[in-house]
């Protein structure tokens, strides 16, 4: 759980997003027959209705075998009300070796507001892995067809005019010259691991926006 914490604590230390932590929480779970979910029909396997931070969640995870063959990772908010809208969280997802806990692999999503990962509003927040990430660095963690799943998550206080700031700036460098009619308006942010020592060609995960992956 430490390291999950350092990684989005060190966003928190450094103010990068200027905003006042709410509420934190940590939850574990063993996976039993992890591979075998991916052989039915659908392919998905789910964890399903825990509750963290006095919400409650649930998980999904699939392999997809096409031309693309990826591995996704789904998380998802099962409250029926929320109370305030605009609420902000991020979270870290790691998958863990159950019998050796020095070995895992993290992912960490966007920051994003806590009604856009809602069942009522959404699908939820999804990690597209491509197969050759999964291969190396997922597959391997797997014992006996064993995997530990760990989740790390921050809600941050409503800062809308915050979120609103840096959103329209990013915005106007696409849209300050164009006259076209905006439809509609998301915004994806992933983290880059070691982005400094990394010399090869880089790409983004797989995501989701308006029901088309990108």
């Amino acid at each position: 759980m430490d390291e999950l914490k350092l990684i989005l604590e060190e966003d928190d230390y450094q103010n990068k997003n200027g905003l006042e932590v709410k509420n934190r929480g940590f939850y574990e779970e063993k996976i039993s027959n992890f591979e075998e979910n991916f052989t039915d029909d659908e392919n998905i396997g789910k964890i399903g209705n825990f509750e963290l931070c006095g919400h409650f969640w649930c998980t999904q995870y699939s392999y997809h075998e096409n031309e693309d063959n990826y591995f996704e990772i789904n998380f998802q908010n099962l409250d029926t009300q929320i109370e305030d809208k605009n609420d902000l969280i991020k979270f870290v997802i790691s998958f863990k070796d159950s019998e050796n806990s020095t070995r895992y692999k993290s992912y960490i999503s966007s920051l994003c507001f806590f009604k856009d990962v809602n069942i009522n509003r959404s699908e939820g927040y999804s990690n597209f892995i491509v197969k050759e990430d999964y291969d190396e660095n997922i597959k391997v963690l797997i014992k006996n067809n064993d995997i530990m799943i760990n989740i790390y998550l921050c809600i941050y206080e409503s800062n809308k005019d915050l979120y609103n700031e840096y959103f329209n700036k990013f915005k106007n460098q696409i849209c300050k010259n164009e006259k076209y009619e905006i439809q509609e308006e998301i915004i994806y942010e992933f983290a880059v691991d070691y982005w400094n020592k990394n010399r090869n060609l880089l790409f983004s995960p797989y995501f989701k926006i308006e029901n088309y992956t990108w």
